[in-house]
């Protein structure tokens, strides 16, 4: 036998060079539905995803770029060969009108969505029948209808009964394509009056997408998670129509009487018999703490500093970067350590490496007078913006030691960024907590027993939380200056 016929093909080959393997053939066609503009945090945020998602799409996956409000064609693009750097730069140059679009310095700014349009455009702009049809919806999910009957407002929202009433504006509605999946990016966390408000938003919208034959596979306020999700958010199970109008319907605000705390600085709030939340003042309690080694982990996403209408709420943060200078200079610890966690994402590290700590990395520093005065100013000059990655604020627990240790978690609101929601968080709670760690919950703004517009699901989601790991949910006093 000749020695060459035991050689690799490879090596007999050389000339001609390795065969390769075929390129990976496209499975999706990506719509994306945009408004005027976004919002300054939001317009990095869908750029670079839409960068990212074409960087990697197969050669010939096709990209459909349409106005979410009037159904126009903003451009089109397919991925050609190359490296991602040059499909990148190629798609820079073709993607100008949706670039210009997005830039809220050069557009109108409405971020409006016409949701009973979105079937038919991505009908109508689909050219390859073959892909599976993946709608990208930025804008608002206040949707508007076409003929202004079924406009969705801070207060009210259309019967579910509306979507497949002959005589509402959803009559005619076309139908997506089958196996389409949707799914939407919201500018804004806190749209609408409350959870509860959120909550049937978002669940009449996924039941009208649903009606359509779509899926709705994510609604966040993080344009990465909406990028990126590999699952829904939700269940798998079909969601049924809660109502047989045909109209509107209000929605009732969250609200809870304002609290006066006990003498103990204990208070507690009832909804309906179902939810009880038991809040402490943080003044009272937090004092008699004297735990050996600890952890704050400080909420600094968006919410803190401005809400959903664009209002001024820098003083929750001022609050929380007040109260943690406080503990941080006065509490009795052997060793601390200090985390910020929220979810710009144009920031490095990205989410897999969140939150970002006083010294790099999350490690003990100890409690001497230089380094409380380090901690201090390392709070001072945080700059909040972004979602609320709260599972990956925890998981820097389990990289920090294995050792009992007490967290003061500081937030305004529930997880919105990153794998997982409060279940996750509760869930990771629980193991924490057979490992000797205590978490104690400190609530601003809406969270803050003092609100009378109590955010009962965040409130329940802080209560449990620190139940499960045997700590307490306490309050700040959060008031306006």
């Amino acid at each position: 036998m000749s020695r060459c016929l035991l050689l690799p093909l490879c090596y007999l080959t050389a000339i001609e060079g390795c065969p390769k393997p075929p390129a990976p053939a496209p499975v999706e066609e990506f719509f994306v539905a945009l408004p005027d503009s976004l919002t300054l945090a939001g317009y990095p945020a869908v750029l670079a995803e839409v960068e990212a998602k074409i960087s990697v799409a197969p050669e010939g996956t096709p990209f459909t770029f349409f106005h979410s409000k009037t159904q126009e064609l903003i451009a089109t693009y397919v991925v050609p060969k190359g490296s991602k750097a040059y499909r990148v730069s190629l798609a820079e140059e073709a993607l100008a009108a949706v670039y210009e679009r997005l830039d809220p310095e050069l557009a109108g700014g409405d971020q409006t969505v016409r949701l009973i349009s979105l079937p038919a455009s991505v009908r109508k702009y689909r050219k390859r029948p073959d892909l599976k049809p993946t709608l990208i919806v930025c804008g608002s999910p206040m949707v508007e209808d076409p003929e202004g009957h079924l406009t969705l407002t801070p207060k009210v929202i259309a019967c579910d009964g509306c979507v497949n009433h002959p005589e509402s504006s959803y009559a005619g509605m076309e139908r997506f394509p089958a196996g389409t999946t949707v799914r939407w990016f919201s500018p804004t966390a806190s749209y609408g009056n409350g959870p509860n408000y959120r909550r049937q938003v978002e669940g009449h919208l996924r039941f009208a997408i649903q009606e359509r034959d779509g899926r709705l596979l994510i609604l966040s306020s993080d344009a990465e998670v909406v990028f990126r999700a590999t699952k829904s958010q939700w269940d798998e199970d079909e969601v049924e129509a809660a109502d047989d109008c045909h109209g509107m319907k209000e929605v009732a605000v969250d609200h809870a009487e304002p609290v006066h705390y006990t003498p103990d600085g204990v208070s507690e709030l009832h909804r309906n018999g179902a939810i009880t939340v038991t809040v402490r003042n943080a003044e009272v309690r937090l004092e008699d703490e004297h735990p050996r080694w600890v952890l704050f982990l400080i909420d600094m996403s968006g919410s803190v500093v401005v809400d959903s209408a664009g209002n001024d709420r820098s003083y929750l943060f001022l609050a929380i970067k007040r109260d943690m200078a406080e503990r941080v200079a006065t509490m009795p610890f052997t060793g601390f350590a200090v985390t910020a966690f929220g979810g710009y994402i144009d920031a490095s590290p990205r989410i897999e490496s969140y939150p970002t700590t006083l010294l790099g990395t999350p490690v003990w520093s100890d409690a001497t007078g230089p380094q409380r005065a380090k901690a201090h100013r390392f709070v001072e000059n945080l700059v909040a913006g972004g979602g609320t990655p709260t599972l990956a604020a925890l998981h820097e627990v389990e990289r920090l030691s294995s050792e009992p240790l007490t967290c003061f978690l500081y937030t305004d609101g529930i997880p919105t960024l990153g794998e997982g929601g409060m279940a996750a968080v509760l869930d990771y709670g629980k193991e924490l907590s057979k490992r000797g760690v205590v978490i104690n919950t400190v609530g601003v703004g809406a969270l803050s027993a003092e609100s009378d517009q109590f955010d009962w699901t965040g409130g329940d989601f802080l209560s449990r939380l620190a139940a499960v790991t045997g700590g307490a949910y306490y309050a700040l006093d959060t008031a306006a200056n």
